[in-house]
């Protein structure tokens, strides 16, 4: 009945009908003549919510016939790996922000062929770190790049997706269970591109589906898993999450704070530890019926087969078995290498140096204790003390448009009102400001150096002074 339904939808004519009544789902199409009807159903395309899925064909004869609506649509979810998953994290320029894209295998049900793609777009603030870096799990195993999926980018393989950073398109999706669960783990770095406060670097992701299981022949996802654009898919709605950036901007002052006293040359460094979350390479071995590698009773592995004793034609034993060496003889593994991801302490260093409009600019910032040093004054001006302060960045809990704003705000620590304070009064910019005023004269002689020198110069001259003083007085009093 299937291939005579889809010899029905291949020569099907224009005449239509709809159905009179829906409940639940479920369609009622009565009042037909008696024959042969072919029931299919259509949809607009929405791609902002997703695109939905056909039914297959139904063939149906006389009599009423009711008719049960496929349109499950494929859905994909987005998180920052903080470590713990979240919609949104702050980093700061360099820093390494891990991503999780989370799915589940999709009803190919009627379907001939099924094409199943991730789509990721990263900002140009965000750098992706590249296809090595991307896991891809079904369940609990871990897939083998080329050949259960291939990764498509830009930048190695002209088939990508214009707009997308990279793609995950999967060679076999219908070799496993409807609705286990699909995983992608992957990174990207923190760009000089990145934008600073207000709605922060977006990344969001989609998934490209099969939706008509009567034209579903074409292509073959097993050599090339990219559908053509001559194959019926769907595109779900977007999942989305954001990384804020903060920034600090300076400005150095001789004497008072005036626009005729900005004061050139004078160097900072801005010190301290920002959050991070580092990835960490692992080599790991899963079990996988074409590996290379058995394990052996010791905890290791090793591409030696397992054998049984090894005879000659007389059935001498000339190499005995090792199979007492083995865990199982028949089980294979494969050796594959993984990204974890773990929360640290990155140290952070950058320096600056005042021009003109006596300005420096600490660009990318993100949460954490920061110390700000003049660490080369200005000649006839003494030197600032260091500013110790904390930058807070509180984002948004969840991610629905891509339009929210994080929420910036600063403690002063060392010394306590330093004058650090956000850009207009807004705790949505993300960019702290300063003014850092040097006072013309010098400073009183630190201990040490050139100021002990000088101090015992001094009490030289007067310990001379006065013994000259007392033997005068002697003379005095002898005559």
């Amino acid at each position: 009945m299937k291939k005579v339904a889809d010899v029905f939808y291949a020569r099907k004519g224009t005449a239509t009908g709809s159905a009179s009544e829906k409940t639940e789902g479920n369609y009622v199409i009565s009042g037909q003549k008696a024959g042969y009807y072919l029931v299919t159903d259509s949809f607009t395309n929405t791609p902002e919510a997703g695109a939905a899925t056909l039914s297959r064909n139904v063939l149906a004869v006389v009599g009423d016939v009711t008719a049960k609506v496929k349109n499950d649509k494929p859905t994909v979810g987005k998180k920052v790996l903080t470590p713990a998953p979240a919609d949104a994290n702050s980093a700061g320029i360099g820093d390494t922000v891990a991503f999780q894209i989370t799915g589940k295998v999709p009803n190919y049900a009627g379907y001939d062929k099924y094409f199943y793609v991730i789509n990721d777009t990263l900002s140009t603030g965000l750098t992706f770190d590249g296809a090595q870096n991307v896991v891809v799990k079904v369940g609990e195993t871990i897939l083998t790049e080329n050949t259960d999926y291939v990764v498509y980018t830009a930048q190695t393989n002209p088939k990508a997706s214009e707009g997308h950073t990279f793609e995950v398109a999967f060679k076999r999706i219908k070799d496993y269970p409807v609705d286990t669960p699909i995983t992608v783990t992957y990174s990207a770095t923190v760009n000089e591109n990145a934008v600073i406060g207000g709605t922060g670097n977006a990344n969001e992701t989609d998934v490209t589906y099969s939706n008509n299981p009567n034209d579903s022949s074409k292509g073959n996802p097993g050599e090339n898993p990219k559908p053509g654009t001559d194959t019926p898919t769907g595109t779900s709605g977007k999942d989305m999450t954001v990384t804020y950036v903060a920034e600090l901007d300076l400005t150095k002052y001789k004497d008072s704070v005036a626009d005729a006293n900005k004061l050139k040359g004078a160097t900072f460094t801005l010190t301290g530890t920002s959050d991070v979350v580092r990835g960490k390479g692992e080599d790991i071995f899963t079990v996988d019926t074409n590996g290379a590698y058995w394990k052996l009773k010791d905890g290791t592995y090793t591409t030696t087969a397992p054998h049984g004793d090894i005879t000659d034609d007389k059935d001498n034993v000339k190499v005995k078995s090792n199979y007492d060496a083995y865990e199982s003889t028949t089980t294979k593994y494969a050796l594959q290498h993984v990204t974890l991801y773990e929360s640290e302490k990155e140290e952070i260093f950058m320096q600056g140096t005042s021009g003109e409009d006596g300005r420096i600019v600490f660009r990318g910032l993100g949460a954490g204790t920061y110390t700000l040093t003049e660490v080369v004054t200005p000649d006839g001006y003494n030197t600032a003390a260091p500013i110790t302060f904390t930058i807070k960045i509180e984002v948004p809990g969840a991610i629905t448009t891509g339009q929210e704003n994080a929420t910036y705000s600063v403690e002063s620590i060392t010394p306590e009102g330093t004058g650090i304070t956000l850009k207009d009064g807004s705790a949505t910019t993300g960019i702290y400001e300063t003014n850092v005023i040097d006072k013309s004269g010098s400073t009183l002689p630190s201990t040490g150096g050139m100021g002990t020198t000088l101090f015992y110069v001094l009490g030289g001259v007067l310990l001379a002074a006065a013994v000259i003083l007392l033997i005068t007085r002697k003379r005095m009093s002898v005559r």
